[in-house]
């Protein structure tokens, strides 16, 4: 799966990205929810947004992006298998849980 992913390590603003989706989802406890581009790169805007199907320009006016929705866009590439949390895990080299499952709850 390594190779797979370098996509996501190479281009710009991915790895930030996905930190805050971890964040998001550890916070909710699902894959849902949005995360704000505030403070990331018009290059890093650019790559999100082309990977998202979008212009810089649409996403710089949304202004976020919805994990649900960053999940259905890797449905539709050669991702298709894994599923966002799985993807975090690889490229964050960490396992994800929400909080609730860190207490044990």
């Amino acid at each position: 799966m390594n190779n797979r992913l370098q996509v996501f390590r190479d281009e710009p603003g991915f790895r930030k990205l996905f930190g805050l989706f971890r964040d998001k989802f550890r916070s909710l406890g699902r894959v849902g929810g949005f995360v704000s581009l505030k403070g990331f790169k018009e290059a890093e805007v650019e790559s999100i947004a082309g990977f998202l199907g979008l212009s810089a320009v649409e996403l710089i006016d949304k202004g976020r992006v919805g994990l649900g929705q960053f999940e259905r866009e890797l449905a539709k590439t050669g991702f298709s298998d894994l599923t966002l949390v799985e993807i975090l895990e690889e490229i964050l080299e960490e396992p994800i849980l929400s909080k609730k499952q860190e207490n044990g709850e």
